[in-house]
């Protein structure tokens, strides 16, 4: 299946967040995901997840993403 994500609106801004170790090549969404794809095997897996937060609109910009990072980074690294 493809779905085409071109005309979607309302997202701020989008930015993938890996491990230092990670290799540079999953920088690209096409190559992290078509790995995280290859990686799992079975029939019922989840290679991702969608994080939707409603977040104070008495931030700017630079807060909010901010505060994204960091509750994406404790939540990611604390799950390794």
């Amino acid at each position: 299946m493809e779905f085409d994500f071109s005309a979607k609106d309302g997202i701020e801004h989008a930015e993938i967040m890996a491990p230092a170790a990670a290799p540079l090549t999953y920088q690209d969404r096409q190559a992290l995901w078509n790995a995280a794809e290859r990686a799992e095997s079975r029939k019922d897996a989840v290679p991702a997840r969608e994080l939707l937060l409603a977040l104070p609109h008495e931030l700017d910009f630079a807060q909010r993403r901010e505060l994204v990072r960091s509750s994406s980074r404790s939540t990611w690294w604390r799950a390794e």
